[in-house]
């Protein structure tokens, strides 16, 4: 796993998990592509919908910016976070690089970027998002915790703040006129069971 970097493509094991979910999701119609603007998450999306489908790049989708630790590894993020004090794994998280995003700053961008989508939808047209597992946790965080936000009772995982495997597929019904979000599938991966280490990002 690295640390963000924007400009990284999809490597061998990230297209093989992107050609997945677009196999998962190809009876599903979608109506309008919002992709993080860092090449990845593009290619990501490009691969799940047909080349002739416009992609529009938004920087609030973005993942969590690193600053002087942008492209380390888990293990030197964890040994930095370490040396402040913050030695778990799960409080690693909230260790502030020199010059990177802190976790405040990252709450409200996911908050800005939820309330944008949601202003923007539109009754009867599916969205497909193409983001990050860091920033959506923050970004599922705010759904949850500030809308009218609930699960629907087959969904099995209810855990929004874990860690999803790259190209776990989140299915949301937002009902603009009540204001009602139903969770109908929350990071779902089923479709890289036979696809070894996929929770490594190579996305």
């Amino acid at each position: 796993m690295g640390h963000s970097l924007s400009h990284v493509g999809l490597n061998a094991k990230g297209r093989d998990q992107a050609e997945r979910a677009a196999k998962r999701l190809e009876l599903t119609q979608i109506d309008r592509v919002i992709s993080s603007d860092s090449e990845r998450a593009v290619e990501t999306a490009r691969i799940i919908v047909n080349d002739l489908t416009p992609i529009e790049k938004w920087e609030t989708l973005r993942e969590r910016f690193f600053g002087s630790l942008e492209g380390a590894s888990t293990a030197t993020f964890r040994e930095k976070a370490a040396e402040s004090g913050l030695e778990c794994f799960k409080s690693s998280w909230l260790f502030n690089p020199e010059g990177g995003e802190n976790i405040k700053e990252l709450d409200q961008r996911a908050g800005k970027a939820a309330e944008k989508l949601l202003q923007e939808a539109e009754c009867g047209r599916t969205m497909l998002v193409s983001s990050h597992g860091g920033f959506l946790k923050h970004f599922m965080a705010y759904l949850a915790e500030n809308k009218k936000f609930s699960f629907n009772e087959t969904c099995s995982n209810k855990e929004y703040w874990r860690l999803q495997a790259n190209t776990a597929i989140t299915i949301l019904d937002y009902d603009k006129f009540n204001g009602e979000i139903v969770c109908q599938s929350l990071y779902e991966d089923e479709h890289l069971n036979d696809c070894q280490d996929n929770k490594k990002d190579t996305k």
